[in-house]
């Protein structure tokens, strides 16, 4: 999943660090519920290819 931290903080998914503004890949973490809890405040957002949003 490619995640975007939309926030003013820094986010750590597992070893990646994402700073704000920027976009980054991470794997295995589909489900996880604190990725989940930072998309619901606001802090991350999640990146759909145009292919994937186009077939949902």
């Amino acid at each position: 999943m490619k995640l975007k931290n939309i926030g003013n903080k820094i986010i750590s998914v597992g070893a990646t660090v994402i700073l704000p503004g920027e976009t980054k890949e991470v794997t295995g973490y589909d489900d996880n519920e604190i990725v989940k809890f930072f998309i619901g405040q606001g802090n991350l957002s999640e990146v759909k290819s145009r292919t994937a949003a186009k077939e949902k």
